[in-house]
């Protein structure tokens, strides 16, 4: 019954079931767990006094006049009806719909719902939906009413015919997935029920019962899902590293700067997995500055001490040939052999040749890293740049070209502790949420219009002094639809009337890849003053020398980003900059400015990303590999995230020491849901 066709279903025609398997829907299952995005209480009847503009609510009132404008022609006329509460008088207002008259009779009570628009004291509802008060269907019409995604030709009473039709008819085959003794344990309530009121809540209390229980579920799946994962990567047996202290603190020696105890601590999280026999599989958190690049030379050095080979592979072209400098400077003199592998080095066949010889004991590299032909004698490290740029297949691609590597993963992109509980399930995490002693923090300012031309003067004197800037944008070009600066507008105006005298250079991500590459590295060599791009420089090039970083139309990028963009400067030895410049903020957009005006603490703009925007939209959690919340919400369900991760802690141990068949089956069933292609 679950994977019957919506079509089966009566007024679903072969048109609209094609807009409904627009939004997903193909089968009655798909429509039973179609959670509504919110929900309108009706059963709450106002007086016009209580009423708020713009907030949607229930107001009975009589009808005292019915008059507007005839219909002639193409016109449908217009259609008024006065009102009265009793206490304060009302309108409902409908245009193109003359035809209504003979719904309303004066003397007449209904019940009215819409979004009131206030003229002093009169109150006006203009389409509202109403019923007469002694409608036999008023239960229908009082009650909490669930409000679903919609698509172009499926309106809200469309889908709520839908699932009221598919529920029933579903119910008795939706199968309880937890056990008894859980639901019991946490006061969950039973599937069935919980299902019937997330789609036609009987109450407040009610429907709150409903979605603990599926969030508990979503989580507790999740969890168990990724403690398997974790698991599996785990059980492989790794190499026991030998310790080289005296070759790292002559290493160590070399550097023109000591680790802060932040840095410390997380090198001896990854010392500590090297020198056991597990297999290291591990993430290092920490914003731009704080020096993971030191970690990563570190954990690589200590694997070809140790007679392995080691891999870094960066995200860009460009961040691998930085990276490549500063490792050649800090290990040729030590004897270390690095080489480089992206899709334009030149030697190519003699870098693979030397790679698989063994010849060569540190490699970074771009994706050209995961090509089939690429091999290796011995690969025992592999760490990956800036994670959220790659997936967990490509992470594992590259894993699968050595014995059971040590696998460490950086990530410039800071994440609430919950959202790493979810992202990172399979990985242990160590965060280095400290900068080294004399960094100069950015400071953030918001650039109204009528300071626009002293941030370009500030820009010019910036640049005099010998530094650079970056000048990023939304659209590459400009639009019908949205009111905003495009990065090739902008790079005109800066280039031919702002700055004609200045070296102003372009890049977005439909130019070729020669392209960008050539007008990136004019800027990274100090040739170029100013560079106007969208967002591909998000993580691309370091350039200590840029000073300031301008986001132009700031209200279009989430909070993360806006911290990534701003990562951009500040790398240097100068005072940074960076200027959030909009015409006009919305309320969402007001805090996000307002928290990095105030903050250049990347867990706090993350914990506010959270807030603001929800984990899906954060890292996009799909390019990770992990499956979609859909109910969950990370910065308000943080306790039952706790209690769920303990729960399925227990339940993957018990099934570790025990590994009975019940267990197993359970865990299957419970993990289904989310991870389509589990299997322990």
């Amino acid at each position: 019954m679950l994977n019957t066709s919506l079509g089966m279903i009566k007024g679903v025609g072969p048109k609209k079931q094609i807009k409904l398997e627009r939004l997903g829907l193909h089968v009655f299952e798909d429509a039973v767990y179609n959670w509504p995005r919110s929900y309108v209480d009706k059963r709450d009847v106002k007086y016009f006094s209580q009423a708020e503009e713009g907030m949607g609510a229930v107001f009975e009132a009589t009808v005292v006049s019915v008059g507007g404008t005839p219909s002639y022609g193409k016109r449908k006329g217009l259609l008024k009806i006065g009102l009265t509460d009793g206490m304060a008088k009302g309108e409902a207002v409908f245009f193109n719909a003359a035809w209504l008259k003979g719904r309303f009779q004066a003397g007449q009570t209904y019940l009215f719902y819409g979004q009131p628009k206030r003229q002093g004291a009169k109150v006006t509802l203009f389409h509202p939906e109403f019923i007469a008060h002694d409608d036999p269907k008023i239960d229908q019409f009082l009650r909490i009413e669930p409000v679903y995604n919609l698509t172009e030709g499926i309106g809200q009473k469309d889908m709520i015919k839908l699932h009221g039709s598919v529920i029933p008819l579903a119910l008795p085959y939706v199968e309880e997935n937890l056990p008894e003794d859980m639901l019991d344990h946490f006061d969950l309530p039973a599937k069935g029920w919980a299902v019937q009121q997330m789609h036609t809540p009987t109450s407040v209390e009610d429907l709150q019962k409903a979605r603990r229980r599926f969030v508990f579920e979503e989580l507790f799946s999740l969890q168990v899902g990724l403690l398997f994962l974790k698991k599996s990567f785990g059980d492989q047996k790794g190499k026991v590293y030998q310790a080289k202290n005296q070759a790292l603190d002559q290493f160590l020696a070399t550097l023109p700067f000591s680790m802060t105890p932040a840095q410390e601590k997380v090198w001896l999280d990854i010392q500590k997995d090297m020198y056991s026999d597990k297999n290291m599989n591990r993430l290092i958190q920490g914003d731009v500055g704080s020096g993971k690049t030191l970690i990563a030379m570190l954990s690589m050095y200590l694997a070809v001490l140790n007679g392995k080979q080691a891999v870094l592979m960066a995200p860009t072209e460009i961040l691998a040939e930085q990276h490549f400098e500063s490792y050649q400077k800090q290990f040729a003199p030590l004897g270390v052999t690095v080489d480089m592998l992206t899709g334009s080095v030149k030697d190519r066949k003699s870098v693979l040749g030397r790679l698989e010889s063994g010849e060569s004991q540190m490699v970074i590299g771009t994706h050209a890293l995961l090509e089939d032909h690429v091999a290796f004698q011995d690969l025992g490290m592999v760490i990956t740049d800036e994670q959220h740029r790659f997936g967990v297949r490509q992470r594992n691609k590259l894993s699968a070209k050595g014995m059971v590597p040590e696998m460490l993963i950086m990530s410039a992109t800071p994440i609430p502790r919950t959202l790493s509980l979810i992202l990172y399930g399979d990985v242990d995490v160590s965060v280095i949420d400290q900068l080294p002693v004399g960094r100069i923090p950015i400071k953030t300012r918001f650039i109204k219009p009528n300071k626009y031309d002293d941030m370009y003067e500030y820009i010019r004197k910036q640049v005099g002094e010998g530094r650079q800037a970056y000048v990023v944008c939304p659209l590459v070009e400009d639009s019908e639809v949205l009111d905003l600066q495009s990065a090739t507008s902008i790079y005109e105006r800066m280039s031919t009337t702002i700055y004609p005298d200045l070296k102003v250079g372009l890049v977005h991500g439909k130019m070729k890849a020669k392209e960008k590459d050539a007008v990136m590295r004019s800027f990274a060599s100090g040739e170029t003053d100013i560079l106007v791009s969208t967002t591909v420089i998000e993580v691309g090039i370091n350039v200590p020398n840029a000073s300031i970083m301008v986001i132009q139309d700031c209200e279009r990028f989430g909070l993360s980003q806006l911290h990534q963009l701003r990562g951009r400067v500040g790398r240097g030895q100068y005072q940074s900059w960076c200027f959030l410049v909009s015409g006009k903020l919305g309320k969402i957009a007001q805090e996000r400015v307002k928290t990095m005006v105030e903050t250049t603490d990347g867990f706090k703009i993350a914990d506010k990303d959270l807030e603001l925007r929800g984990p899906g939209e954060l890292l996009g959690t799909r390019q990770h590999g992990v499956p979609e919340l859909r109910l969950a919400n990370l910065s308000k369900d943080g306790d039952l995230l706790r209690q769920t991760q303990a729960a399925a802690v227990a339940l993957v141990d018990k099934f570790t020491q025990e590994g009975d068949s019940e267990t197993r089956v359970l865990i299957q069933r419970i993990t289904k849901p989310l991870f389509k292609e589990f299997s322990i």
